[in-house]
């Protein structure tokens, strides 16, 4: 894992900096016997929190990320307003990612679906971008696996109940895909705040 942040904690968050990039990229040292992996183990991943940046705040994200060797980016997080989330919008930050991954083709940005369904249209921003992948939530039933006690396996062909769902406000299928999410297994922030939401199972 690579910081170029100096002294930076996953305590804004509550640990869920750490949770998203163990999926991602955990190599499972620290799993013992079981061996949890995430999806690549061997990549490597730029750790860089919004603050870090100045400018045009997602579009300077974007560019220091990418000026130190990303191509791909992830983002667990959603533009919010004074109610809520902004759902089912086409906003600035959709049109920033929109902008930048034209002018940086070999950029890849994901971007979770967002944790506000059920129910039609609720992909939340930047995830209505064209050029993003939305990502969004199903159900885990992993056989054999003694990190989820009885009872907490949901049905993998579903999706889980607060992921967001499309379709865009322009009518393009949202999310593109979806990945196993309710439940799975993540390591946990040692600034963990809120050890039920991103502990074993999150």
């Amino acid at each position: 894992i690579l910081n170029d942040t100096a002294n930076w904690v996953d305590v804004a968050g509550a640990g869920h900096g750490t949770h998203v990039v163990s999926i991602a990229i955990v190599n499972g040292a620290s799993s013992g016997a079981l061996g949890i992996t995430g999806v690549a183990p061997n990549a490597r991943a730029l750790i860089r929190p919004h603050r870090a940046d100045v400018g045009d705040p997602l579009i300077a994200i974007f560019q220091s990320a990418f000026n130190l060797g990303a191509r791909i980016h992830g983002n667990s997080w959603g533009v919010t307003n004074a109610v809520g989330f902004n759902v089912n919008l086409y906003d600035q930050a959709d049109s920033d990612v929109d902008t930048f991954t034209r002018n940086n083709p070999t950029m890849l940005v994901v971007k979770s679906a967002g944790n506000q369904g059920p129910g039609a249209n609720r992909i939340t921003s930047p995830g209505n971008s064209k050029n993003i992948i939305a990502v969004g939530a199903s159900g885990n039933d992993p056989p054999g696996d003694p990190t989820f006690p009885p009872g907490t396996r949901t049905n993998i062909q579903s999706i889980a109940g607060f992921s967001s769902n499309g379709p865009s406000p322009f009518g393009a299928l949202k999310p593109e895909v979806s990945a196993p999410g309710d439940p799975i297994s993540a390591i946990s922030s040692q600034n963990n705040a809120k050890p039920d939401a991103c502990n074993n199972q999150g």
